[in-house]
Parts: C-alpha cells; structure tokens; sequence
C-alpha cells in the first residue's frame, strides 16, 4: 500500500509513504517495487525499490508436519524454532482435525500431542537461540488425520504457533 500526494503541480515536491504488508511472512529478505506514472515529459515513469529484512519472533524450520505411526509405534518428528527469547517454554501442543471424513463432532477434538523442547547451548551470531522441538503422539491411530498443529508459548509476541500437518498410519499386515 502507498499513501501519496493525489496532485504534484509541476516544479513542486510530493511525497510517496511505501507500507510492505509482511502479514504471513515468516523472516527473510524481501524487495518492494513501486512504480510512479506522471505526464513529465522528460520521465513519465519512475521505479523506486525498497527492500529489508524481517526478522521473525520465532522463526520454524518447517512448514508443514508429518507425524508417521507404523505399526502401532509412533515416531517422534523434530522441529527447529529460533527466538530471541532464551527460555522460551511451550505450554502445549494439540493437533486439530479438518473434518475429512469423521463425524464433525469428533473431528473437531482435538489430539494432545506429545513433546520435548531443548535448547542449544549459546545463541547464534544473530542472537537468535535454536531450539529443538520433538513432537510425537503415543494413542494408536487407525486413520489417516489432517489438520494444524498448534503450539501455545510463553512469548508474548508470539504466544501461538500454528503448522499445518497430518499424522500419517501406515498399516502393517
């Protein structure tokens, strides 16, 4: 979004405020390009770049979780979270059904996840801490289930951290 003087008259200044929208972005490098149109007639079109970095409040190695149960057994999957913080906790985890299938009823309970949170020793050299966070459920599923993991903190800035996923039985004869 850009917020800008609706009429320059010629030889006078204006001014262009450039906002970047970085609603779901979750850290990174990003670049903006804005393009001005005027009836100059020396330069009728302008392009102004502006650019930066964001830093996430917890930034998640992965996007989306797959959580595999093989013959009754569950294995535990790892998820990496960096923060700022340096005793970041995690209250709990639940996964939350979409309703494919299930009654509507059930498939909106949700499925207390098991989980270990450690943390590395130093920071990095962003100041950044890493965590490593193992996930796995011990109830026996006898179906496939999709939906989002969903995981309360104890950071204010970010006091929830959603993931979509599944956990994924593979059936043994």
């Amino acid at each position: 979004m850009v917020e800008y003087d609706s009429i320059i008259l010629p030889g006078r200044e204006g001014t262009l405020t450039p906002a970047v929208d970085i609603k779901g972005v979750q850290g990174g490098q990003f670049k903006k390009t804005i393009t001005v149109i005027s009836d100059a007639e020396n330069e009728s079109t302008l392009r102004v770049s502006l650019g930066g970095t964001v830093k996430a409040v917890i930034d998640v190695s992965s996007r989306f979780v797959r959580l595999k149960a093989e013959g009754g057994q569950n294995n535990a999957v790892e998820i990496t979270l960096s923060a700022e913080k340096s005793d970041l906790k995690i209250a709990d985890v639940a996964f939350e059904s979409q309703s494919g299938g299930a009654p509507t009823w059930q498939a909106e309970l949700p499925l207390y996840v098991r989980y270990k949170l450690t943390r590395a020793e130093k920071p990095k050299k962003d100041g950044y801490y890493d965590y490593t966070l193992a996930l796995w459920i011990q109830e026996p599923q006898k179906e496939n289930r999709h939906g989002e993991f969903v995981m309360h903190t104890n950071y204010a800035a970010k006091d929830e951290i959603r993931m979509r996923g599944m956990i994924e039985v593979t059936k043994h004869d």
